[in-house]
């Protein structure tokens, strides 16, 4: 397979040498040569799984087979060895049949998704497919001022997506034996947020965008309570963008949970666009995609 593998080196004084981190691999999708000078274009490894890319041979997983194993063994039938999945508990409640001309990569979108808690699954910088929950606080914070990485004369720019919003997320547990229900919590936008059902309402309508996680294994309320408010948490910031430039953070994976604070902005969000640099010269863009255009003079500006 031609890949190509990206590292971002960064000069530490303290450690006295470059610290090398693993920010893209994918296949190589286009290839042009001009003399002395190449072009390369390539895409992430979920290429690999998407059209025209499909499921050729039907694959069948049996009711009770584990999500991850499912997930795990989607990915190796078509020739994918780099992976850190978690062995969890919940299993399909129904057979799943993997037909010919499928994209393997929504069959396992879905198939994360179907996992409890909040997991996803992605390729990181060094072309592992994981599946993770993310972090229940940010990861890095973009600031400005002395020590920062932002510059005081660039102010964030925040907008709001109500696609991926979610103000009202129900937790349900497995159903019990006998006289025992189902354990159901609900975790709700409070009344003074500007995402709440009160707020989005219509004509004094409360407007509830609801979401549903199951768990599958029997366990305590407060463990219960404590998912449902994290899921909320993480929806919420899920619908705020922000963008703005700052000093290269090679070190940073799609779908963080970042804050950044100015004088002018203090928010929490997840990291869904971002773009480094391909010259010491040029700043990291946060919240949109900055082209790197190809000189003359065989540079990158």
């Amino acid at each position: 397979d031609n890949f190509l593998s990206i590292d971002y080196g960064v000069w530490v004084d303290g450690m006295d040498r470059f610290v090398d981190v693993p920010v893209f691999t994918g296949p190589i999708t286009h290839y042009e040569r001009d003399g002395s000078e190449a072009t390369v274009e390539c895409q992430g490894k979920e290429v690999l799984l998407l059209a025209p890319m499909v499921q050729w041979r039907t694959k069948k997983f049996p009711k009770g087979t584990r999500i991850t194993d499912a997930i795990h063994d989607l990915l190796w039938m078509h020739g994918e060895r780099k992976m850190v999945i978690p062995r969890l508990h919940k299993r399909l409640h129904k057979p799943l049949v993997v037909t010919r001309h499928q994209e393997p990569w929504r069959v396992i979108r879905h198939l994360v998704g179907a996992l409890p808690g909040n997991y996803i699954g992605l390729y990181d910088g060094a072309g592992y497919f994981r599946v993770r929950e993310p972090a229940s606080d940010s990861v890095f914070t973009f600031r400005s001022g002395d020590g920062g990485v932002i510059s005081d004369e660039d102010v964030p720019k925040v907008t709001y997506s109500i696609e991926t919003l979610r103000n009202t997320i129900e937790g349900l547990g497995p159903r019990g034996k006998g006289r025992r229900g189902q354990m159901r919590v609900v975790a709700m936008a409070k009344p003074t947020s500007e995402f709440s059902p009160v707020a989005l309402g219509r004509n004094g309508a409360p407007r509830y965008i609801v979401e549903t996680i199951e768990v599958d294994r029997q366990g305590n309320r407060p463990d219960l309570v404590r998912r449902v408010n994290r899921v909320l948490k993480d929806r919420m910031e899920q619908a705020l963008d922000v963008a703005f430039g700052c000093v290269p953070i090679p070190h940073l994976e799609e779908f963080d949970k970042v804050a950044v604070s100015t004088s002018e902005v203090q928010a929490k969000f997840i990291l869904k666009t971002w773009t480094l640099p391909l010259v010491t010269t040029d700043t990291m863009s946060v919240g949109y995609v900055n082209r790197v255009a190809l000189t003359k003079r065989g540079g990158f500006s």
